[in-house]
């Protein structure tokens, strides 16, 4: 199911690319997270290797505003319960246009198109887990045919727009990681 989330929040921009093409990853790049300058969307990608997650892959979205610094970090898990993340990170000009951004680009995942996370899902409001100048985060009200849940969180740090996707059955579990990942990318982002 993660693999088929789109960037919902990329279809903002001026491009042609339809919402399925959203949530591809345009290439593969090399790099480690926070291994690169806080203020590119590729070096705020957080570290979660303490925590279970080994980095899957990273790149940039396939659609993307043009000259807009984005990057995607996709993350899995297999112990102690299999889970996986997709963090998606934006970087604008000046806070003014990450602020617009953000409602504009939160709200929208309040409302994915029809069928994006399973037949009939839709998403409800759940608590945010983190740290943020701005954020709001769902999970789809029903799970997969798996038993899993994706849970929406989308943040604004500063000039930072950032969408992280969890997918998971256990709901205290995903808490705790959707927790740590928000606390370390505020940590990033001072």
């Amino acid at each position: 199911m993660l693999a088929a989330l789109a960037l919902v929040a990329a279809c903002g921009g001026g491009s042609s690319k339809t919402v399925s093409d959203a949530g591809k990853i345009a290439s593969s790049t090399a790099g480690t997270p926070g291994a690169q300058t806080p203020e590119t969307a590729l070096g705020l990608l957080p570290k979660l290797d303490d925590i279970g997650f080994k980095l899957m892959q990273t790149g940039k979205p396939t659609v993307n505003q043009t000259g807009q610094d984005a990057a995607i970090g996709q993350y899995a898990r297999t112990a102690p319960t299999a889970m996986t993340a997709r963090i998606e990170i934006s970087v604008y000009p000046d806070i003014t246009t990450a602020i617009a951004q953000f409602g504009v680009l939160s709200q929208a995942l309040q409302n994915p198109p029809p069928g994006l996370f399973g037949p009939d899902t839709t998403q409800t409001d759940t608590a945010r887990p983190g740290p943020g100048d701005q954020g709001k985060s769902y999970v789809t009200s029903t799970p997969d045919g798996q038993g899993n849940f994706v849970w929406s969180d989308s943040y604004r740090f500063g000039r930072s727009f950032v969408v992280v996707y969890t997918l998971g059955a256990d709901a205290t579990d995903a808490l705790t990681v959707r927790t740590t990942i928000a606390d370390r990318l505020a940590a990033e982002t001072k």
